[in-house]
């Protein structure tokens, strides 16, 4: 395991991009070599600004359509983080611990959750029944803490929304 000082997930992309390889810029590619180097210990994992900047750079890619097909409008940056950082939360909140364990989703593990993220516009295509099952669950009230089957998609109330913004504005105040 490497022991040496860890940059962060932006400075491994900002080192990829600038040994100026043909398809590893900015990219995707880029993106995803520098997980690999944070499952090696190499970089520290992103943080949620860096993942959110990322997802706000990228509005072609699958991440920021995952966001907007829960209905999350990203009209700025920090919406973005608001939006990721509620899907985030509602993660933590709303799935069992077995199923988290399973998907390697950790507290702080924003890789995982971008990597849902670029799933998530595409499960209604795949699993059809899913989006109304998931409805269903959500009309009956079946969003128990760390008991709901139907974590996806993602419905947050406006009080959960408000609350993470209110978070994201306190933290930045002390920054």
């Amino acid at each position: 395991m490497y022991t040496g000082k860890r940059p962060t997930w932006s400075e491994g992309i900002d080192f990829v991009d600038a040994l100026k390889i043909p398809g590893f810029r900015k990219s995707l590619t880029a993106m995803q070599l520098a997980n690999a180097l944070v499952f090696a210990h190499i970089l520290h994992p992103p943080s949620l600004d860096e993942m959110s900047l990322w997802i706000w750079n990228h509005p072609g890619l699958g991440a920021y359509k995952g966001l907007e097909s829960m209905n999350f409008v990203l009209a700025t940056r920090k919406a973005v983080l608001v939006a990721l950082t509620s899907f985030c939360k509602h993660l933590q909140i709303y799935c069992p611990t077995s199923i988290l364990q399973t998907l390697y989703f950790q507290e702080s593990s924003l890789i995982a959750a971008e990597h849902f993220l670029c799933k998530i516009s595409r499960w209604p295509k795949k699993i059809p029944s899913m989006l109304s099952l998931a409805m269903e669950a959500e009309k009956n009230d079946e969003w128990d803490k760390g008991t709901s089957e139907f974590a996806f998609p993602l419905r947050c109330s406006q009080h959960f929304v408000q609350q993470i913004l209110n978070d994201i504005q306190v933290s930045e105040e002390f920054q």
